[in-house]
């Protein structure tokens, strides 16, 4: 089972999304307060940590994507959320801290439209496919975990070689990595259930 679970290309791919995704998203915030209390900024602690509280604009993003995600199909909602990642980052870009924190607000909402997504269709493509969906929800997260350890760590390197800027091109990298394995996924068959999960949307695709 673990096998299988690891050898399907669309739970393979939804893997390396939540890997790449998380990694891009944990360097951002990482190295962000390095950003804000540096110059031209000048932050104290207190108000660079001020930052966190766009998270809730993720929980609004999150929510959307599974709403037109059940009326539209995954394969097409997933890319956007890379889309609205990579605008986010590079609205970072500028020194004008409004822009700055904007730029942040959008690249979260782009992380958890596509986790979202992401840690939403694992499951079904798992029971489409006749494996166990614990088993492969299981799997997105230590794929997920992973990204967050292994890549989202590299943003200490990147500051101290390139500053900001280096740490949007290594997350850019991992979010292009995420728009094209879901951009692929376009191309992976849909599987269909022998009988539908309990609570499954009319209009998912697997």
């Amino acid at each position: 089972m673990t096998l299988r679970a690891v050898t399907d290309p669309a739970l393979l791919s939804l893997y390396g999304i939540g890997a790449c995704a998380m990694g891009a998203f944990v360097a951002v915030y990482n190295a962000i307060g390095f950003r804000l209390t540096a110059a031209p900024f000048l932050l104290g602690a207190g108000a660079a940590g001020a930052v966190f509280l766009v998270y809730p604009v993720g929980t609004l993003s999150s929510t959307l994507s599974g709403r037109l995600a059940d009326r539209y199909g995954r394969r097409a909602v997933m890319p956007f959320g890379c889309l609205l990642t990579a605008a986010g980052l590079l609205l970072t870009l500028p020194d004008r801290l409004p822009v700055v924190v904007l730029g942040l607000a959008v690249m979260t909402a782009g992380f958890f439209w596509t986790h979202g997504v992401a840690s939403g269709w694992v499951p079904v493509r798992a029971h489409a496919a006749g494996l166990p969906a614990g088993q492969a929800a299981s799997l997105y997260l230590f794929f997920y975990y992973a990204g967050s350890s292994i890549f989202g760590s590299l943003s200490g390197t990147a500051w101290s070689l390139g500053a900001w800027p280096a740490v949007v091109t290594l997350a850019f990298a991992f979010v292009v990595l995420s728009g094209l394995l879901a951009t692929g996924l376009r191309r992976v068959p849909a599987l269909i259930p022998a009988s539908p999960p309990a609570r499954q949307p009319a209009g998912a695709t697997h």
